[in-house]
């Protein structure tokens, strides 16, 4: 009842692995709340109840998840990660500035004429503009002025957009019942690449709980992103040890397979444990 609209596992309709339900919002839910029965293995809080939203991909909500019933829904945990590059990269090319009360001497747009706002590419002229405005008329274009990393930089891998950093306010203020919902975050899985979480814009808010991974001896797993953002760490798995309820559709046996490794396994451990936190 206090799921989004969509919420269900999703199948890819295209593509070699059509008809495949993407588990692994079950596997995630299960490691944080999976009931106490006979069944594969016992989630962190078993008395939990779990509200879920189809987030990312072709069977996507269009409800803000961060904030969707955080009057009941307590904890948001989330094991998630988008290409903002390509996203941005697709994204409207039209000047992004109003300039309600700029001339158009003062206004960017007629400057950055021809310039791409998606490429992370502008011209010199353009970006002295752009930065002259904002200086003068930012309380007049809040939201693009506070955005100019989406134009300056060429792969904004991380970004958090304006809206959602202000439902992260909103529900750390209201959520709750006005007692804050509590937002974990995995930390992400590409510490090899020298990705860390420091310029991660949902990992590095003040708002969350970001969580990385160790493997069973405690030590640091190989791919969990590093960084000053890391609140804490949880085992990750290391591959083959976390038992996890699987969605029925997928005809895995008894509904019960090794979820992987990973951050996204980490975070709902700890979700689990503040779940049972909030309920001491």
């Amino acid at each position: 009842a206090n799921s989004c609209g969509v919420y269900a596992p999703c199948a890819k309709a295209r593509g070699p692995d059509a008809g495949v339900i993407d588990s692994h919002g079950t596997n995630c839910a299960a490691i944080a709340a999976a009931d106490s029965n006979s069944a594969c293995g016992v989630g962190v809080a078993p008395g939990a109840g779990i509200a879920s939203c189809v987030m990312l991909g072709e069977c996507s909500t269009s409800e803000d998840f961060l904030t969707h019933n955080y009057d009941v829904n307590d904890i948001s945990s989330n094991s998630w990660g988008t290409n903002a590059c390509e996203r941005y990269a697709t994204s409207a090319t039209d000047c992004p500035f109003e300039c309600p009360s700029a001339s158009s001497a003062d206004c960017p747009c007629d400057a950055c004429d021809g310039d791409d706002w998606a490429s992370g590419n502008l011209s010199s002229t353009c970006k002295d503009a752009v930065v002259d405005y904002c200086t003068t008329y930012f309380d007049d274009d809040v939201t693009p002025c506070l955005e100019l990393d989406h134009y300056f930089v060429e792969c904004g891998y991380s970004q958090i957009s304006t809206s959602g950093h202000n439902s992260l306010v909103d529900g750390t203020t209201n959520g709750r019942g006005g007692l804050g919902t509590v937002y974990v975050f995995a930390a992400g899985n590409e510490y090899d690449r020298g990705e860390d979480v420091n310029y991660a814009g949902y990992q590095n808010s003040r708002f969350t709980i970001t969580v990385g991974a160790v493997y069973a001896d405690l030590t640091h797993s190989d791919y969990s992103q590093s960084g000053a953002p890391v609140f804490i760490a949880a085992p990750g798995g290391d591959g083959g040890d976390m038992a996890v309820a699987k969605p029925v559709g997928n005809g895995v046996t008894d509904d019960c397979a090794d979820a992987g490794q990973g951050t996204s396994f980490a975070a709902p451990l700890v979700s689990g444990v503040a779940a049972m936190v909030l309920e001491a």
